[in-house]
Parts: structure tokens; C-alpha cells; sequence
């Protein structure tokens, strides 16, 4: 469909075709559990335990509708072709979600008080809604023989309804329960940003998609290339290829919206001594509302006083392939991947999951039938059924999966869309002209009259209908001495092609482990451990040094190490608003400069830190600059420069309250961690 390639619109079965409307709906979870007998129930709760997740778990989640408005493709000759398209779709992105913070704000969490929640990663929320109104041009590039190229783009207004989002960065804290049974948190620390631009998400309504917030453009673009072995299918309204490939690059854009100053805050997380916070009190807030409810607490959040004039929400990009085999008449298999090229960390974009799907087909010119297997990192293996009758579509990508098993996914689409298909050109009629009667000939002297031989002028054998034995795969070998004679191969196999023991792509002929399965990377080895230590080099964070599954391959840093360093951090002195290190620093760097020494393995990440007194740009210059101050020190004592990065970070990330002498002494700092 042109919506996918805008190349397909090119040399159309159809004279002209219209998509009255078709929805496509789901839900993907890595922690869910959908089953077809219980569907109505996992449907049944609140939207967030879909979002979110049922599980203590970090969650991933992509929700998505997707509305094909009403939408016109129409040929104006055999090389040009052009469409109008609309298109409707809400998206909402989870990522890293903690689930143990989430089921505590719910009280469906259920385990033993008080314990730890130690969150590092960054935890991201996005939700977007917006519209497309499109323009395709789709044109022929080449037609030679049998090869056939075509090329379409479609240049897009996007108009942006809303967008919603919600970061938890580097969240700290103990988790208690009281008499009542209600969780509280104490000794947490964290950042905290959220923000929405048009509507909040929880009070969106259907109609609200077409009151406009941001404004942009997009573009999709894509190549078609065809082979079309078949030289008597003159019919427009038939199949000609054989196989295609397609490319697409499609959603390359943005939308650029303008939020009010009250609907975006920058919080940090403060919950020290006596105090606590219940963290039932967001339970059933939507994002406008946990916002005013952060902005009464400033005792526990503080308003970092950050605001955003403008900002830029990228459209979910991806590049798409397929390629489409006619295996015989209206039978088909199309392989299809999906790759994301839009990054996950982002604060605000929606994006989507690589992904890749076979799909055999039946599809007749009233009937069809379509069987998607697909895999994606978000809820792995999916199987589904598509059915096609006249103008009328329904599907699912995930029900056989769900009817046979657990899925992670649980989707649905339908529509309505219909067509005038091309005209087949009318043979020219037969004309006879009255038959002589002659000797008969025999032109090749191989016993078959050239009236019923196939090949008149090369000799050839009778079973063959005159012609020579055939070489199906043309390799070579003759039909009646190959053994494999519809797979090209070689004298020395017989026909065959070179043998691949192990199965594991990779011939025999270059494979030095043959008779062990592995990867043609590695000339047909498994994956070599360097370092011993049971962890493959592809997943070996330190692939050179033996260490543990739980460090990714590394070895696991001494807590003594660890506790040496960071009291050394916490002794680093500078002169008052300037880079130059105190002298009582240096001994405190000698004994750094020891550490890395005796493990030379060791890297270190030197990061600085101000608190928000003066110029937010000049504190954050003078962070870095104290960071490289640390790390000139190091290299004059003869640490590798490799084994060193700096960053400055400036007022953006802040331990206590800058509002207090004691608050801004402790964010005057700089932190040293180590890895490997």
C-alpha cells in the first residue's frame, strides 16, 4: 500500500483506488500476558496497567492507534500515478519503567517492607497525537526487458494535537508500608521533568485531534524494483513480477510545538531525615495533576525553575524493506523489516521497534488471505491472521499467538477500501493462412521432424521433445547426471551444492569448525570468550578481562575501591569560581592516582558539578573546566589519557538544596566513578 512505499502508486494494478477508512490498533508489552479466552479481562483494567505493567519488573510498552482517513490514488498515464492521503495516529511510549515504583503508587505491589529502589536508568514516558495530510507523486524510472524500477515520495503537513511526556532520572529511595497497608517513601533523591504541549493525554477526547497545537512537515520516500520474467502478461489488471524488492524511508520529519510556561517543570527529589512522602497521592493523576500536586510539595520537590520557550518533537522514523516472491498464480511470501531510526533516550519523540515479519499470502482479486509471522524485541515471536473479502479487510497480528499461548502483543485492524482495477488489452485476433503440405525436415539430424521439435536447429533427444537434456539450475550439469537439479551447484558434489555440515550457512569448503555450529563473522566458529570467563566476546562489556555475568563481563569493582574514591571525590578543592585545584587536593589525587595504578585495567569518569549561584552557562564551563583540571593532574602523573573521561554538568544536577549555604557547599563537587 502507498501509505508503506509511496513507489507502489507507480504502475498500479488499479486505475484508481481509494481507502475509505482503516484503523490499526494494539498494544505491546514486555511484561504482559494476553491470552484469547481472557482478552476482555486484560482489557478490562485501567489503561496503565497495560502502559505499565503488572509486573515489579522494568517495563517497556508501545501503545498505538492508527486511523487511514479517506484517501484517493489515481493513474494519469502508464508512468505517472499520484494520491492525496490523511491519516490519524496516537502513540505513547514506556521505557525503562520501574516497576516496583509504579505498583507502589497503586498499592498493588506486593512485597516485604522497607527495601530499596535503586532506578539509574533513565525512565521515559512520551506521548504524542498528531495528523497527516499527504501528497504522493509516484512515477516509472527504468523499464528494460525484463527489469522494472519506480520511485514515489509524499511530501506531508503535519499538524500536532498534543504531545505528553515524563522523565524519572537517577531515582534513589527506601520503600516503607504503615499499619494501613499504604507505601511510603523515605531518604529518596532523583530528577523529575514532565511536561505536555496542547492536551494532557488523560483528558483527551476524540475530537480534540483536530484542534492543532504544533505545526511541522514530513516526507516518506521509496524505491521499487521488480522482475518480470513473464513477457505475456499484457494484462494491467494482472501480477507481472515474479519477485520485488521495495525500500522506503518513511515519517523523516518533526513537529514543533510551544508550550505555556505552567506546563513544563524540572523537579529534584529531596527526601531526607523524618520525612516521607506517600506515593499513593499520584495514584489516578494525570500528568496536568501530578504536576500542581509536585508544585504543593516544595519541601520534597524542587522546582529546578527550568522552562521551555519551543521544542521539537521528531515524527517516528524508520526504514523499511520487503521483498515479495509470486510463488505461483495468486500465491505469495513477502519478507518485511523495520528498523528505528529514532533514538529511544529522547525526552519527547515516539518511536517504534525493529522488527521482522514473513507473511505468505493467498490473494485473489476478491479473496484474500494473509498469515503474519513477525519478531520484535519488545514481545518477541507473534503470529496472526488477515482476511480480504471485496472492499472489506479485518485482522491481527498477534491472535494465533494469543489462541495457542501467551502474547506480549494484543491488536487489531479493519477498514474499508476498494478500487478499479486496469483494463486488460484485448489480443489482436488470429489470422490462418492455408497449410501446404511439404516433405517433412528434420534440420538438426536428431530423428525429430522440426514440425514437433521444440529446438529445430540444435540436436537434441526424443523424450525431450527434440531438445538436449536439460540443465535446469544451469550449472553445468545435466539433468540426468545432477543430483540436485533445481539447486545450482558443482562437478565435485555431483550437482550439488558445497555441504554445510554444522546447518549453519556457512559451506564446509570455508568453515574452520565444520563439524560445530557458528557464524560466517567468525568463519564458521562460534563466538569466541577471550577472556574465559563463560561470557561471549559479542556480549563481553571487558572482553579481554575475565569477570561476571551480573557485570556484563567485567570484573566487579572492590566496594572498598569504590568507598577509597569517593571519599577522595568528596576532598577535591578548587580556588573560589575558578578550575585551579587546592593544595590539599593533590594529596587526595595521589591517592586516586595509586588506585589506578595498582588495577591498570581501571577506567575512571571524572564528572563536575556546581550549585546554581551566577550564570547557569558560565557554571557550566567552569564544571568542565574543573573536571579537565582533575584529569591534567592525572596524566601529569603518568595515567594513560585513554583511561580518562570528563564531563561537566554544571547547576543540571543537583544533591541538596541550592537554596541554603549547605545545600550549594555540597553541590560544589565533583564525583569520580569507576569501570572497566
Amino acid at each position: 500500500m502507498y501509505f508503506f512505499n509511496p513507489a507502489n502508486v507507480a504502475d498500479s494494478r488499479y486505475r484508481w483506488d481509494v481507502n475509505l477508512v482503516s484503523l490499526n490498533g494494539g498494544i505491546g508489552n514486555n511484561n504482559a500476558s494476553f491470552k484469547l479466552k481472557n482478552i476482555d479481562d486484560a482489557f478490562s483494567g485501567d489503561v496503565d496497567s497495560l502502559l505499565f505493567g503488572t509486573s515489579a519488573k522494568n517495563t517497556n510498552a508501545l501503545a498505538l492507534v492508527d486511523v487511514f482517513g479517506p484517501s484517493v490514488m489515481f493513474n494519469t498515464s502508464s508512468k505517472l500515478s499520484f494520491a492525496i492521503t490523511t491519516r490519524v495516529r496516537a502513540q505513547a511510549n514506556a521505557n525503562n519503567i520501574d516497576g516496583k515504583f509504579i505498583q507502589s503508587i497503586d498499592a498493588s505491589l506486593n512485597q516485604s517492607t522497607p527495601f530499596s529502589l535503586s532506578s539509574n536508568a533513565k525512565q521515559k514516558l512520551a506521548l504524542n497525537g498528531w495528523t497527516d495530510l499527504g501528497a504522493t507523486v509516484g512515477a516509472v524510472l527504468f523499464d528494460k526487458g525484463k527489469h522494472f524500477l519506480k520511485g514515489g515520495v509524499t511530501l506531508k503537513y503535519v499538524a500536532g494535537a498534543a504531545n505528553s511526556f515524563a522523565n524519572i532520572n537517577n531515582f534513589q529511595g527506601t520503600v516503607n508500608k504503615d499499619l494501613a497497608g499504604d507505601y511510603y517513601l523515605t531518604n529518596s533523591s532523583g530528577v523529575i521533568a514532565l511536561g505536555y504541549s496542547g492536551y494532557d493525554f488523560d483528558d483527551f477526547e476524540a475530537s480534540d485531534v483536530f484542534k492543532f497545537n504544533g505545526h511541522g512537515y514530513g516526507a516518506d520516500i521509496g524505491l521499487v524494483y521488480e522482475y518480470r520474467p513473464d513477457e505475456n502478461k499484457t494484462g494491467k489488471y494482472e501480477n507481472k513480477y515474479k519477485f520485488k524488492v521495495g525500500v522506503s524511508l518513511l515519517d523523516a520529519g518533526r513537529i514543533k510545538y510551544k508550550p505555556r510556561t505552567n506546563e513544563y517543570g524540572s523537579y529534584t527529589v529531596s527526601i531526607s531525615g523524618a520525612e516521607t512522602w506517600y506515593t499513593k497521592d499520584l495514584d489516578g493523576k494525570s500528568l496536568r495533576e501530578i504536576k500542581t500536586y509536585l508544585d504543593s510539595k516544595p519541601a520534597l520537590f524542587t522546582n529546578n525553575g527550568l522552562s521551555l520557550s519551543s521544542y521539537n518533537v521528531k515524527l517516528p522514523t524508520t526504514l523499511q524493506g520487503n521483498v515479495d516472491w509470486n510463488i505461483h498464480k495468486d500465491f505469495f511470501v513477502d519478507l518485511g523489516g523495520q528498523f528505528n531510526l529514532t533514538k529511544k533516550s529522547s525526552t519527547y519523540n515516539s518511536f517504534y521497534y525493529n522488527s521482522v515479519t514473513l507473511t505468505p499470502r493467498y490473494e485473489g482479486r476478491t479473496f484474500g488471505v494473509y498469515i503474519p509471522l513477525n519478531y520484535n524485541p519488545l514481545t518477541d515471536f507473534n503470529a496472526g491472521v488477515s482476511l480480504r473479502a471485496g472492499p472489506f479487510f479485518v485482522g491481527s497480528g498477534s491472535v494465533l499467538t494469543a489462541l495457542v499461548d501467551k502474547s506480549k502483543q494484543a491488536d487489531i485492524h479493519f477498514g474499508i477500501r476498494f478500487g478499479s482495477l486496469q483494463k486488460k488489452e484485448k489480443k489482436q485476433k488470429e489470422t490462418f493462412v492455408d497449410k501446404v503440405i511439404t516433405t517433412p525436415v528434420d534440420t538438426d539430424n536428431d530423428g525429430v521432424y522440426d514440425a514437433n521439435d521444440k529446438c529445430p536447429t540444435v540436436a537434441g533427444l526424443a523424450k525431450y521433445q527434440g531438445c538436449p537434456v536439460p540443465d535446469t539450475d544451469r550449472d553445468g550439469i545435466n539433468d540426468e547426471d545432477d543430483q540436485c537439479p533445481t539447486i545450482t551447484g558443482l562437478i565435485k558434489y555431483k550437482g550439488c551444492p558445497v555441504p554445510d555440515t554444522d546447518n549453519d550457512g556457512v559451506n564446509d569448503e570455508y568453515d574452520k569448525c565444520p563439524s560445530v555450529p557458528g557464524s560466517a563473522r567468525y568463519a564458521g566458529c562460534p563466538i569466541p570468550d577471550t577472556d574465559g570467563d563463560g561470557i561471549n566476546d559479542e556480549e563481553d562489556r571487558c572482553p579481554s578481562l575475565a569477570g561476571t555475568t551480573a557485570n556484563h563481563g567485567c570484573p566487579e569493582i572492590k566496594a572498598e575501591v569504590e568507598k577509597k574514591v569517593n571519599t577522595v571525590a568528596k576532598k577535591i578543592l578548587f580556588q573560589t569560581g575558578k578550575s585551579i585545584l587546592l593544595t590539599s587536593s593533590v594529596k587526595q589525587l595521589d591517592q586516586l592516582i595509586a588506585v589506578l595504578k595498582q588495577d591498570t585495567d581501571l577506567k575512571l569518569s571524572v564528572e563536575g558539578h556546581t550549585d546554581n549561584t551566577g550564570n547557569a552557562d558560565k557554571n557550566l564551563l567552569l564544571s568542565q573546566k574543573r573536571a579537565d583540571a582533575v584529569k591534567a593532574y592525572l596524566l601529569k602523573k603518568g595515567i594513560s589519557e585513554t583511561r580518562i573521561s570528563t564531563e561537566g554538568f554544571g547547576v543540571t544536577m543537583p544533591i541538596a538544596d541550592n537554596k541554603t549555604a549547605l545545600g550549594r557547599t555540597k553541590n560544589r563537587r565533583v564525583e569520580l566513578k569507576l569501570n572497566y
